[in-house]
């Protein structure tokens, strides 16, 4: 059985980052934007998606690695990594 409960994580803003950044002026609409996109993160409905290149080390062989995770074989045309997730991106 999956266990499809949101995990525990820290928000991608912490308080001191977000008073760094937009100080006190509006901290309330800010804060309540913040909130928004942290709810969506939690549920699963915004992700934060890393981005990763593939890697072909010798170009007679059609064979590609992620940059992230190193998942062996991504052909070239897939768009997420099928290891970590990660969006490949064209250099």
């Amino acid at each position: 059985m999956v266990d499809n409960k949101p995990t525990e994580r820290a928000p991608m803003l912490s308080d001191d980052e977000f008073t760094d950044v937009i100080g006190d002026a509006g901290s309330q609409s800010g804060l309540l934007v913040r909130d928004w996109y942290e709810a969506k993160i939690t549920s699963g409905e915004l992700r934060a998606v890393k981005k990763a290149t593939l890697i072909q080390p010798d170009e007679l062989v059609p064979l590609w690695f992620c940059s992230e995770c190193d998942w062996r074989n991504t052909p070239s045309h897939y768009a997420h990594c099928p290891g970590c997730g990660a969006q490949i991106v064209k250099e």
